[in-house]
This record gives C-alpha cells, sequence and structure tokens, in this order.
C-alpha cells in the first residue's frame, strides 16, 4: 500500500480539505461541523499535511505502522488474559485480508487509531488502571464512534474471569463508560443527520429493521473472517 494514491473521499478529507491548511482549519475540526465524528483523526491529517502536503507515502506508513502496533498490542493484551494462541491470533489479525481496506485506504486511518486506543483502554482495564482506560477509551471514540461497543465488554470481563465483585461495584465501574459512549452515540447520530444528511425514506428504518440490518452485518463480518472472498 505505501505506493499507492489517494482514493474515492481521501481527498474530501485530507487533500482538498480547505481546514488542513491554517490553524483556524484545526480550530473549526473541533468546534464545527467540519470535526465530522471523528476529529482525533482528523486532527492527525492536519498534523500530517502540514509537515507532508499531499505526498501520500507518509499517510499510507503511518496506517502500516498503526496497525503493526495494534497486532502487538493485540497479543500483549491477549497474553496477559492467559488466553492460548495469543501469538497465532495477533498475526492472523496483522495479515487477514480483512485488514486491507483499514491500512491501504488514508481515511481509514480512523479504524485504525480507534483500534489503537481501543486496545490501550482495554489493556489498562485488564490492570485495574480505570482512569487511565476510560482516557484511552474516549480518545479512541474521538478517532472512530465505533468504539462504542468497550462497555458491553466490561461485565463480560467480570463474569468471565470470575471476580467475585459485587454487582454494585460493577456497575459503578461501568457507568462512566456507558455513560460517555452513549453520549457518542448522540453526537454521532446528530452530526450524521446534520451534516452528512443522513434523512429521508432510505434512513427510516423501524426498529425491527435496524436489529436486522445489524443482525447481517455481524454474520457477513463473520462470514468475511472465516472465507474473504470477493473482500
Amino acid at each position: 500500500s505505501l505506493t499507492g494514491e489517494a482514493v474515492w473521499d481521501d481527498d474530501v478529507h485530507v487533500f482538498a480539505n480547505p481546514d488542513m491548511d491554517t490553524l483556524q482549519g484545526l480550530k473549526r475540526i473541533w468546534t464545527s461541523g467540519r470535526a465530522y465524528y471523528y476529529p482525533l483523526t482528523t486532527t492527525v491529517f492536519w498534523l500530517l499535511h502540514r509537515q507532508w502536503g499531499d505526498d501520500t507515502f507518509p499517510y499510507h506508513l503511518a496506517n502500516l505502522l498503526i496497525h503493526i502496533a495494534n497486532a502487538l498490542l493485540l497479543w500483549r493484551l491477549l497474553a496477559r488474559l492467559k488466553l492460548p494462541g495469543a501469538v497465532l491470533a495477533a498475526f492472523i489479525f496483522a495479515l487477514h485480508p480483512v485488514q486491507v481496506e483499514s491500512v491501504a485506504w488514508i481515511t481509514e486511518l480512523k479504524n485504525l487509531l480507534a483500534c489503537f486506543f481501543f486496545l490501550l483502554s482495554a489493556q489498562s482495564f485488564v490492570r485495574s488502571s480505570y482512569v487511565p482506560s476510560l482516557v484511552f477509551f474516549i480518545l479512541s471514540l474521538l478517532s472512530k464512534p465505533a468504539a462504542a461497543g468497550l462497555p458491553l465488554l466490561i461485565p463480560v470481563y467480570f463474569w468471565w474471569k470470575k471476580r467475585l465483585l459485587p454487582i454494585r461495584k460493577i456497575f459503578a465501574l461501568s457507568l462512566p463508560f456507558f455513560l460517555v459512549s452513549l453520549l457518542a452515540g448522540l453526537w454521532t447520530i446528530w452530526e450524521q443527520i446534520v451534516h452528512s444528511g443522513a434523512e429521508g425514506e432510505v434512513w427510516s428504518l423501524s426498529v425491527l429493521e435496524r436489529f436486522l440490518v445489524g443482525g447481517r452485518a455481524f454474520w457477513f463480518y463473520l462470514e468475511k473472517f472465516f472465507w474473504p472472498v470477493p473482500v
């Protein structure tokens, strides 16, 4: 991917984005609709563009290096959880074909950056470092709100490891993560409607239809994990 050019919406987000050129643009990334819903990722683009301009190589290199870091973080997390096959799992994660999109497509830095902070948050939580874990979780959401599912893993973790903690304490540890996740979800919905035009008949799905879409997505990705053809 290192010799790849800009594709699809890379121009919109980076190379033809007027906010990439000025300090005022950096301010707009965090305070206006130009933030989209991943201002931290856009800030990284701003820093890369200020240093390297329209040369696509540094962007691809950054994606690749973050992906390598994510594979190493996953290995360390699985090893800390004492799961067998931690090295093999990280190896598959690093080389699996479904990762190509995130690594080779510049705009998908948001996937890689969100994953990076997601794994740091999970590692911190396993180490009982709850404040750093929450901070990393917020940074993950600011990279891409798809990280919002992390709080669901907290009660599962306590149940799986059979930690004899009172329900009240598990609730107290989980609550800040759920609240931040809820805010990120509401912010994303607002942004999608107000700035991305997610309105009209195509978007008017019932609750049942939304569950069906979510269910289809789950099985789709599971299929691609075991049989990634075509990607």
